[in-house]
């Protein structure tokens, strides 16, 4: 019977253990789990083209926001680097004016958070990237050569 308990024991700490870093490692633990995913914040700045090939490297997409849960756990993780500025999403009209998709999916959003009256194409500038804002979680459309972080998603890693 002490066999048994041990074996349950050393069996669920292996479960808790394996479970425990399923996102890809970094010295900084810049990587958070939240449901079937893994979010990487970037500290590094740059420009919307540039973000989405820096999270391509790393097996991952600019973030696709699916619901307000989400949208939510992303904004009080953005509060809680204490962050003041927006970062970029993987939302897009770069193909056709005015319908956003998401760039990993080609999907268009099902999901939005924008501001009150975005998108715009403030001031008939060309607005086609996204960005989400630290303070108010809210969306808005902004040109893609602006520098700004980012953030990445990918799935989970299985083992």
């Amino acid at each position: 019977m002490t066999n048994f308990w041990i074996l349950t024991v050393v069996s669920s700490l292996c479960v808790v253990t394996a479970q425990a870093n399923r996102c890809p490692p970094t010295d900084d633990d810049r990587w958070k789990e939240f449901r079937d995913s893994c979010y990487f914040f970037s500290e590094r700045s740059t420009t919307w083209r540039s973000a989405k090939e820096s999270c391509s490297e790393n097996g991952s997409h600019l973030v696709d926001i699916l619901s307000w849960e989400e949208n939510e756990w992303i904004h009080q993780r953005l509060n809680s680097y204490r962050y003041y500025e927006d970062y970029y999403i993987g939302a897009t009209d770069q193909q056709h004016e005015g319908l956003f998709i998401w760039t990993n999916s080609g999907d268009a959003l099902e999901y939005g958070n924008w501001n009150d009256g975005e998108p715009n194409q403030h001031l008939g500038t060309p607005e086609n990237c996204a960005e989400i804002d630290t303070r108010s979680g809210r969306w808005n459309d902004i040109p893609c050569d602006i520098v700004m972080r980012f953030i990445c998603k990918r799935p989970i890693t299985r083992k």
